[in-house]
């Protein structure tokens, strides 16, 4: 119980699929992120926030470098509002790749953001246009 399979056509892509039953979709979503959030280990990361990022660097860094990491971090900031795209962060050790990677984690937790703006396969939309049936 708590699944659907849409009554389509034996050549319909969806012929045979099984999709979760939207009154348990939000259950099954918050299931679904507190796993991910259990196993991506950024609990240890919560102190790692834009705020306490310092664009200025640890050492006395030349103004290009201060330049680069500034850009990073308005880069990061920019993706962690719009999540378009893919953010690629490289550099040598130590210069705050990890920092700025964990840091939209520690600002808000992107899995619960999803989930509440009703991010869901676009069959799930047009659930009342469909006859389903419960298994």
């Amino acid at each position: 119980m708590g699944y659907l399979r849409t009554e389509v056509p034996i050549d319909d892509p969806n012929f045979g699929k099984v999709d979760i039953c939207p009154c348990r979709q939000s259950e099954v979503s918050d299931r679904v992120r507190k796993r991910l959030y259990r196993f991506s280990n950024l609990d240890e990361l919560k102190h790692l926030t834009f705020d306490t990022f310092n664009p200025e660097g640890r050492h006395n860094l030349p103004s290009h470098q201060r330049q680069s990491l500034k850009t990073a971090l308005e880069a990061s900031q920019n993706f962690s509002h719009n999540l378009d795209g893919w953010l690629l962060i490289q550099g040598p050790f130590g210069c705050g790749k990890t920092h700025l990677a964990a840091a939209p984690e520690a600002q808000e937790d992107p899995f619960a953001s999803a989930a509440a703006e009703g991010h869901a396969p676009a069959g799930k939309r047009a659930c009342k246009a469909q006859r389903f049936h419960v298994l």
